[in-house]
C-alpha cells in the first residue's frame, strides 16, 4: 500500500477539548478487567466549562479489581435478558448493563443473595453524549422473594454537565467529560417500601470504557429508618495501561467514513509507526508496519472491503507511544 505525503490536509486535523460519549469507545466489553483505589466520598465540585476537578490530595483506603464478564457466564445470567455484559466486583455482585447503538442501559444487579433484574430498564446515558446533554427515563420491574412479590418504580435521570481537567493523585487528566446520574425509585414490598435516592458523578476519558472517577452517594430509607454510603472510587494508573491510552498525540483522520470498500487514514506522525484496525470485540483484523515515515502529514490507503459491516476503531502509534485513534463505519 502507498503512503503519500501531504500537505494540505490541515484542515482535517482537530482536535477538541469537549468529549462524547459514544459507541463503541465507551462501550466495556467481556474480557476487560482494571484495578481502582478507593477512598471516602469526596465533594463532586461545580459543572460547567473548563473546570479543575482537583482530587489530587485523596487518599486510598482500599484497592479493587473489577472485571466486565459475559453474561452467559454469571450463575443468574440467563435472568437479565438482552444484558451484553455483566460487571463483577471480585466478591460475590454483579451489575448487568445493555450496550446498544443509541443507548447504555442498567438492566439489574445479583448482589448473591437477591437477583432483581428489571424488565424496564433504566438509561445510564444515550449515544452520542455530549456536554449539556440531558435525559430521563422511568425504571422498574417485579421479582420474587421468599414468596413475596417487590415491585421497583421510579426514575433515572442524568446530565453531562462538565468539562475540563481532572486532578488525580498521580496526575492530571484533560478533556474529561462528567456524566451526573441520578436514581431515584423505590421497592414496594408486603412489610413497607424501601425508597433508594442514588446520585453518581461519572468523570469520563476518550477512548476508556470505564470512568476515571466515580463519586457516588447513595441513601436506603427502610420504613423511615436511613442509612447513607458514600464512596469514591478512581482508576489505578498502572491498572491496564491507561496512561498509554490517554496520550491521544496524533492528529488524524479517516476518510471516507463511513466506507464500503476502501477509505484513507490521514495522520501527522515521524519514524516507525503501526498502524491497527480493531473490532468491537477487541480483536485485531489488521496491522500494518509503516517505516521511516519522514516528518509531516501522511495519508494510508486501507482497503476495508474483507470486514464485515459494523464499526472498527483505528489505531496509530508512534516508537514514542504517542497514539491517534478514530472511529470507522464499514458499511
Amino acid at each position: 500500500m502507498r503512503i503519500i505525503t501531504l500537505l494540505p490536509v490541515l484542515a482535517v486535523i482537530h482536535t477538541t477539548a469537549q468529549i462524547t460519549l459514544e459507541t463503541p469507545e465507551h462501550v466495556p466489553l467481556p474480557g476487560l478487567q482494571y484495578t481502582v483505589s478507593v477512598g471516602p466520598f469526596a465533594t463532586p465540585g461545580a459543572g460547567g466549562a473548563n473546570q479543575t476537578w482537583d482530587f489530587s490530595t485523596m487518599g486510598a483506603t482500599g484497592i479493587d479489581t473489577l472485571y466486565f464478564v459475559d453474561p452467559a457466564t454469571t450463575p443468574n445470567g440467563a435472568d437479565f435478558v438482552g444484558a451484553t455484559v455483566a460487571l463483577f466486583d471480585g466478591d460475590q455482585s454483579y451489575g448487568y448493563y445493555q450496550a446498544t447503538g443509541t443507548e447504555f442501559l442498567f438492566v439489574g444487579n445479583d448482589d448473591g443473595n437477591i437477583s432483581f433484574p428489571m424488565s424496564d430498564p433504566s438509561k445510564f446515558w444515550p449515544f452520542p453524549c455530549a456536554y449539556q446533554d440531558t435525559w430521563t427515563d422511568l425504571l422498574g420491574g417485579t421479582v420474587v422473594i421468599q414468596g413475596q412479590n417487590v415491585t421497583r418504580t421510579g426514575t433515572v435521570s442524568g446530565i453531562a454537565d462538565g468539562h475540563g481537567t481532572l486532578l488525580l493523585p498521580f496526575g492530571a487528566i484533560d478533556d474529561v467529560l462528567r456524566v451526573v446520574v441520578d436514581e431515584d425509585y423505590q421497592d414496594a414490598t408486603p412489610l413497607g417500601t424501601v425508597i433508594h435516592d442514588v446520585q453518581t458523578h461519572y468523570f469520563f476519558k476518550r477512548f476508556l470504557p470505564f470512568p476515571v472517577l466515580q463519586i457516588t452517594n447513595r441513601s436506603l430509607n427502610v420504613n423511615g429508618s436511613v442509612t447513607t454510603s458514600q464512596t469514591t472510587q478512581w482508576v489505578d494508573s498502572s491498572a491496564v495501561g491507561v496512561l498509554e491510552q490517554w496520550a491521544v498525540a496524533i492528529g488524524m483522520q479517516v476518510l471516507p467514513n463511513p466506507a464500503t470498500s476502501n477509505t484513507t487514514v490521514v495522520f501527522g506522525a515521524e519514524g516507525d509507526v503501526e498502524l491497527s484496525v480493531v473490532d468491537p470485540s477487541g480483536r485485531v483484523v489488521a496491522l500494518e508496519q509503516l517505516r521511516s515515515l519522514a516528518p509531516g502529514y501522511h495519508a494510508h490507503a486501507l482497503d476495508v472491503s474483507a470486514l464485515a459491516k459494523g464499526t472498527y476503531m483505528v489505531h496509530v502509534v508512534n516508537a514514542k507511544g504517542e497514539r491517534g485513534t478514530r472511529k470507522l463505519m464499514v458499511d
